[in-house]
């Protein structure tokens, strides 16, 4: 114990000895199920619901709530303070990280009560101004208001939830913040369940339910997985009115920049397809928030898996000015989520069909559900590689403590992507103008953080990009055409399952990717790319 910790008398539990490669994955397999449990929530809203004005105004009624946690700093927090717990705790002055993490939990609470009350009572106003397409649809508009009324307490949880997950992070514990997405999933589905059974004479015919299941999957999972967690780690969940704590001024002054670079990230991602999907036949909403869906999940198991692993090893390697290890750390890490998200891209262009039908095409949704999906799906799929590796480039900026940076790039590309959703909306392209505009805003703004971070560190030359991109692009383009062969073969066969149509296709053109991959000039890509073969083996014998 080191005296600092013993002169304080306050000595809080780590995880001692974790390393990257074992938390990666660990919070890949984790991630994984959280997405899994994701789908399973969506498959069984699509089962339920099927595709139609109550869901456009389910998915649309979580813009409100979602403000609020961009407001509060909800998804800033971990950047923000992240560095300042673990600074406190790498010094043994863990006295002084708790009491800020009492600072903070105290005023965000009470800031977060009331915000959740303001915006109670501005919902009629808030979503008749971000859907101005549901004003002629007075039904479409009470459905989303009520719905929004029901979701926003869940932010109170959420925010304060992602407090928790900054200290577990810190303490290098990273089961806890997965598991409470698992939970969330589990009660959103168990509440569109009950609603269907129950709730078919309200407005939404049960959507309501699912309502009423976020927040208590909010509450359950943010908040009382976490803290017990954290009371168990000898964190104490006490309020401290300490407004002059130095620590949580460091990490407001850290914040504040982030929220709003998280912000215009997630209305970029998010809000704005939605907001212009308003304007769409009905039923877009949905289309679009399903494929955004699925496009979400390899940039949460490639790009946000790989950055929360790596974030506490670049914030610690910039504190003590380690440089070259934090250039490594990063191409390592932008390397390996590239490599892995190309493939997947590719995948889901080709067999975008196959993967929403596999997923969605259950009880009320139809075959005209999945071919509007799909085509949203087509267009997003090729933001995967930019928006998996923003998860990357963001985190180098904020462990530099240099968050200003990230805000400005995204508040150009929430400029460029607002413009592009106004071109593309009234396009024959329809919700895959939506899609198309934010993988090109997406690919912007990476390329320009890239360039940022890359002048800030004197350059990222040991990731090779003008190769890596060649070897990435031949490999991939190959794997493409072995796909959609197999894709135009399989159906000739008769009684070919969904899934084989899947799956068949997906794992050839994989196994065709990696094997190239392994006789790639560069290294660092083959011997990625030999230990998948490895691994692979391993696990067949």
């Amino acid at each position: 114990m080191d005296p600092m910790a013993h002169r304080t008398g306050l000595r809080l539990k780590r995880n001692e000895g974790v390393t990257v490669g074992t938390t990666a994955i660990l919070v890949g397999i984790l991630i994984t199920l959280s997405r899994l449990t994701g789908i399973i929530r969506d498959t069984g809203r699509t089962t339920l619901f099927g595709r139609n004005w109550q869901t456009d105004a389910y998915v649309s009624a979580f813009s409100i709530p979602d403000l609020i946690y961009f407001l509060a700093s909800g998804g800033a927090l971990s950047a923000g303070f992240i560095p300042v717990f673990s600074g406190f705790l790498a010094k043994g002055e863990d006295e002084k990280a708790v009491k800020t993490f009492q600072v903070l939990l105290t005023y965000l609470g009470l800031l977060l009560i009331l915000l959740i009350v303001c915006f109670e009572i501005a919902a009629p106003s808030l979503v008749s101004l971000l859907f101005p397409g549901m004003r002629e649809q007075p039904e479409r508009l009470q459905l989303t208001t009520t719905l929004a009324r029901i979701l926003l307490p869940a932010q109170f949880f959420f925010v304060l939830g992602s407090l928790f997950s900054g200290a577990l992070f810190s303490l290098r514990y990273f089961a806890e913040p997965q598991v409470q997405s698992i939970l969330y999933n589990l009660l959103i589905l168990l509440g569109g369940i009950g609603g269907s059974v129950w709730g078919k004479e309200w407005t939404g015919g049960g959507v309501e339910g699912m309502a009423i299941g976020a927040v208590t999957g909010a509450m359950v999972g943010a908040g009382l997985v976490q803290s017990r967690k954290l009371r168990q780690l000898g964190v104490p969940l006490s309020l401290n009115f300490d407004w002059k704590d130095p620590g949580a001024r460091e990490v407001l002054r850290l914040v504040i920049p982030v929220v709003f670079s998280l912000s215009v990230t997630q209305i970029t991602a998010i809000i704005l397809p939605r907001s212009f999907s308003s304007f769409l036949e009905e039923g877009s909403a949905t289309a679009v928030e399903m494929a955004n869906r699925v496009m979400q999940l390899p940039v949460a198991l490639f790009g946000a898996s790989v950055g929360i692993a790596v974030f506490p090893i670049l914030s610690e390697d910039a504190a003590l000015d380690r440089r070259h290890q934090l250039k490594g750390s990063l191409t390592s890490a932008l390397r390996a989520v590239l490599i892995l998200t190309v493939i997947t891209a590719v995948l889901m262009a080709i067999l975008r069909e196959p993967i929403v039908s596999v997923l969605f095409q259950y009880g009320r949704w139809l075959q005209h559900d999945t071919e509007e999906t799909a085509w949203a799906l087509l267009f997003y799929s090729l933001g995967v590689p930019a928006m998996a590796s923003q998860q990357i480039l963001a985190r180098g900026f904020y462990a530099l403590r240099e968050t200003w940076t990230p805000v400005w790039v995204g508040a150009i590309t929430l400029v460029l992507a607002w413009v592009l959703n106004f071109l593309f909306v009234h396009t024959p392209l329809q919700q895959g103008g939506l899609s198309l505009a934010f993988s090109l805003s997406s690919w912007f703004n990476s390329s320009l953080l890239f360039l940022l971070l890359s002048r800030r560190l004197g350059g990222l030359e040991t990731l090779r990009l003008p190769a890596l991109g060649g070897s990435l692009l031949l490999a991939a383009t190959l794997s493409a055409a072995v796909a959609h062969g197999a894709l135009l073969i399989l159906p000739s066969f008769d009684g070919v399952s969904r899934p084989i149509r899947l799956l068949l296709p997906g794992l050839v053109s994989v196994l065709v990717y990696v094997a190239i991959l392994s006789r790639c000039p560069l290294p660092e890509v083959r011997n990625f790319a030999v230990s998948l073969i490895t691994k692979g083996k391993r696990r067949l014998l």
